[in-house]
């Protein structure tokens, strides 16, 4: 039970990860910024119904800095929610391929029980979820809030790799 809870949490860790590699290409020149990389730093368990982390992403940014705002999303399994998450805010330096430790929190959806969850940790497969998540860009001249609802989550994770 212990190893099907941690790929569960690995994999929302993972599904975290891709979207903000979407939410980072919704800027301007979406082609030009690129997710490089992506590490697990740390994984700790918030209770029995969420976890906080902390990935160290690669970012490849060739035009000007900007913040990354108020991240957050659901996760949905067979179009049933199962996962709340939030990202913390961070700055992306311009002109540059750095990485950044990105920390977040997901939490199960009202009405999830872990024991569920656990069910579906030892059968996962990426084209049975969807993700809708909203972030705000912020820059010199520029405040734009990207949302995205029913992203694939097979496709997210293609971006990030």
């Amino acid at each position: 039970m212990r190893q099907g809870n941690l790929r569960m949490k690995r994999t929302i860790l993972a599904a975290i990860i891709a979207i903000l590699a979407v939410c980072l290409t919704g800027c301007s020149k979406a082609g030009d910024i690129k997710v490089t990389s992506c590490d697990l730093v740390s994984l700790s368990p918030a209770g029995l119904r969420s976890i906080d982390g902390t990935v160290a992403v690669g970012i490849h940014n060739p035009i000007f800095g900007f913040k990354v705002t108020g991240t957050s999303g659901k996760v949905y399994y067979k179009g049933s929610e199962l996962v709340d998450f939030t990202v913390d805010d961070f700055d992306v330096n311009g002109k540059s391929d750095e990485k950044y430790n990105l920390t977040g929190h997901a939490s199960l959806a009202r009405g999830v029980s872990l024991l569920s969850v656990l069910g579906l940790a030892r059968n996962i497969n990426a084209a049975d979820y969807t993700v809708d998540v909203s972030a705000t860009v912020k820059a010199k001249g520029l405040h734009k809030t990207i949302v995205r609802n029913g992203i694939p989550l097979e496709k997210m994770m293609e971006a990030a790799r």
